[in-house]
Formats: C-alpha cells, sequence, structure tokens
C-alpha cells in the first residue's frame, strides 16, 4: 500500500477531530457574542422601528427576556464562527482535491457568503419592513389590531427570515455546481423554466412565514436569479468550449 495514502480509521480520526474544532469554534463564537446580545437585538429591532408602526414590542412571559438573549447569543455565535468553520472545512477537503477543483472551490465558496450576506441584507433592510406593515394592515382589515407584539416571536420571525432569504440566494451557487459536473444543462434549465418558477414559489412557501406576501417576496428574487444563473452558466460552458478548442 501506497504510505502517503491515509488508511479508512485515520480519516475517521480526522474527520472526528474536525467535528470537535469546529464544536469548540462554535462554543468560543457563542461565549465572545454574548457580552453583545443587547446591541445585536437593538440590530434585529432595526427593520421594526424603520416601519413606523404603533405596535410595540414586550415581553409577555417568564423567562422572555431570557429566551431572547439565548437565541441572539446562540446565531450570533454561530455566524461570529463561520469563516473560522469554512477554514477548517477546507483544511479538511482540500488536500484531496485538484488544482482546478481547489479553485473552483475558492471561488464558489466567495460566490456563497457574497450571496447570502445579499440575501440576508436584502430581507432585512427590505421584505421585514414591507412584511412586517402587511400584517399590521391585515390585522385592521380583520379588525383584530395588535397592541403590541411579544418579543420572542418577533425575534424568530426576524431570525427566520435572515436566514431563510441567506440560504434561498444560494441557488446559483448550486445551479453552477450541477451544471460543471455536467448534471444540467443550459438547454434543460430553459426548457423546465416553468417548472423551476412553480418549485421556486413552493420553496419560498415552505421557507418564510405562512403569509402568501412574503412568500412573493422572496420568490421573486429567485426567480431572477435563476435566470442570472442561466446566463453564468452559459458563459462558462462557452469559455469551456473555447479552451478546449485552443488546447
Amino acid at each position: 500500500m501506497d504510505p502517503h495514502i491515509k488508511s479508512f480509521a485515520a480519516h475517521l480520526s480526522d474527520f472526528r477531530k474536525l467535528l470537535l474544532h469546529m464544536l469548540l469554534c462554535v462554543v468560543f463564537g457563542v461565549v465572545i457574542a454574548t457580552p453583545f446580545a443587547p446591541r445585536v437585538y437593538q440590530w434585529l429591532t432595526g427593520p421594526f422601528e424603520r416601519s413606523g408602526l404603533d405596535v410595540v414590542l414586550r415581553v409577555t412571559e417568564v423567562g422572555g427576556g431570557f429566551s431572547v438573549f439565548l437565541r441572539v447569543s446562540l446565531w450570533s455565535g454561530l455566524l461570529l464562527s463561520l469563516p473560522f468553520l469554512v477554514v477548517l472545512l477546507a483544511a479538511y477537503l482540500l488536500p484531496a482535491l485538484y488544482g482546478v477543483e481547489k479553485q473552483w472551490i475558492w471561488k464558489l465558496g466567495g460566490a456563497s457568503c457574497a450571496l447570502f450576506l445579499l440575501g440576508s441584507w436584502m430581507a432585512y433592510n427590505w421584505t421585514v419592513p414591507v412584511a412586517l406593515r402587511f400584517m399590521v394592515r391585515v390585522e385592521d382589515w380583520m379588525q383584530t389590531p395588535a397592541i403590541f407584539w411579544e418579543v420572542t416571536s418577533y425575534i424568530r420571525f426576524v431570525i427566520r427570515l435572515l436566514l431563510a432569504f441567506g440560504m434561498a440566494f444560494q441557488l446559483p451557487v448550486l445551479v453552477v455546481m450541477l451544471g460543471s459536473a455536467g448534471l444540467v444543462t443550459v438547454s434543460q434549465l430553459r426548457a423546465g423554466r416553468c417548472y423551476a418558477i412553480t418549485a421556486l414559489f413552493f420553496l419560498a412557501m415552505l421557507m418564510t412565514p405562512p403569509d402568501p406576501f412574503t412568500m412573493v417576496l422572496m420568490a421573486v428574487p429567485l426567480v431572477l436569479l435563476y435566470e442570472i444563473t442561466i446566463v453564468i452558466l452559459q458563459a462558462i460552458v462557452g469559455a469551456d468550449k473555447k479552451a478546449g478548442v485552443q488546447d
């Protein structure tokens, strides 16, 4: 056997160490983020304050503030440790890849982070305020106006939307990976456009709160990203063909 090739037991040991190091990173991230939980909470209430609503946020149950503190600290620590988690995962995977594959990993990784931030930024600055105003209008129309909203419910709503938009905006990365691997083609993406749009609306329905307005706010950007991804994949395929002809 080649002494430079690790055995299955060695790979399993490395994977166990990877999981342990990633867990430690998350724990340290939560510990570091905990003192900043009040500031993060104020940042999360920014969309509510910009909405100009007459509703107020209140804690209506014993331990509600502590629940908000735990939720904010956990997600803040996870996001803080995310870059280190990516570095640890890359250090584990990259030695097994070729040079071209490593370049693709770094490019797609950078694009994935940028798209996640873009989706979260869009949700924070646009979707959350619009969705909150829509909720108030529905409550007024139903003649069930809300005097206050529970803080825990609001924080859960905002974090869910930020994460949902960030994850949903990973669609271009996934499609480019499938296209580069030859699993899908540009012609297939164009031919299946109607099915893809239906699937995107269904995905938006699953990832957003149960109201059609927020679903549309997510689905429309996803459809636009789908069309942009087709153009990007076509450019990549054209560049690969051109490089093959030159070779």
